[in-house]
């Protein structure tokens, strides 16, 4: 016998799938989303700042300054940055952390069968190129809003550029992106985790949150999912 409990549950899977009929194109937040940080001691953001000899106090520190408006997301980025530079960080440093990381489950296959279905994806992430395209191919997205590190010859960090996605700018970020695809916001899904996500999730269509670390964001997507395979997506897309 199906409980109320039941009901609501089918419910509201049928409204997600009408939702999804809409949807041309679906994005992701990288650290926490696609990228499994919570067993591996963090991000690669914060496995860098380690191998620089950044302090958690330091890192904290410049995060309030940004958050009170004293330094912009560039001059955050710049000191950050540099910091790893100074240190003589390495692009084989950071391909060693890399290889410590691993994808949720069903990442792989989850991103593959939606790419083969046709599916526009991208990514709107503030953290690091060299991340999640050593572990996804970056072909697979239409769209690539992320901070990139360049290197020079010898494999030292020489330049950066971190215009393309600012922490709290996700929301704006999609709607640029949409409405250069020839989007409306109900052709468009989003999957985060946390509260930086808010905005592109309230621009969304259809939204999810993944493996969640904000009641906020939990609060106003269409769907969350705490199982840990991304896999859980599929059935309201394919």
């Amino acid at each position: 016998m199906m409980t109320q409990q039941d009901d609501k549950s089918q419910q509201q899977n049928i409204h997600i799938r009408r939702l999804a009929s809409n949807v041309k194109a679906i994005y992701f937040d990288v650290d926490g989303t696609l990228i499994d940080d919570s067993n591996s001691g963090g991000s690669v953001w914060k496995k860098i700042h380690q191998l620089a000899g950044v302090t958690e106090e330091t890192r904290e520190e410049r995060y309030q300054l940004y958050k009170a408006k004293q330094l912009s997301y560039e001059e955050w980025m710049q000191l950050d940055i540099s910091s790893w530079q100074n240190a003589g960080i390495t692009k084989k440093q950071i391909s060693l952390i890399i290889s410590e990381l691993r994808l949720y489950d069903g990442v792989k296959d989850t991103i593959s069968r939606l790419y083969n279905e046709g599916y526009k994806l991208g990514i709107i992430s503030s953290s690091i190129d060299i991340g999640i395209f050593s572990l996804l191919d970056p072909n697979l997205f239409t769209e690539k809003a992320i901070n990139k590190l360049f290197f020079d010859e010898e494999g030292r960090i020489a330049s950066w550029d971190t215009s393309a996605c600012r922490l709290e700018e996700k929301g704006e970020i999609l709607k640029y992106l949409a409405k250069s695809q020839g989007l409306t916001s109900d052709q468009v899904a989003f999957i985060g985790n946390d509260f930086n996500d808010i905005g592109a999730a309230n621009f969304a269509g259809l939204s999810f949150s993944f493996s969640s670390v904000s009641p906020e964001l939990d609060s106003l997507v269409n769907f969350t999912d705490r199982t840990g395979d991304m896999r859980n997506i599929l059935k309201f897309f394919i």
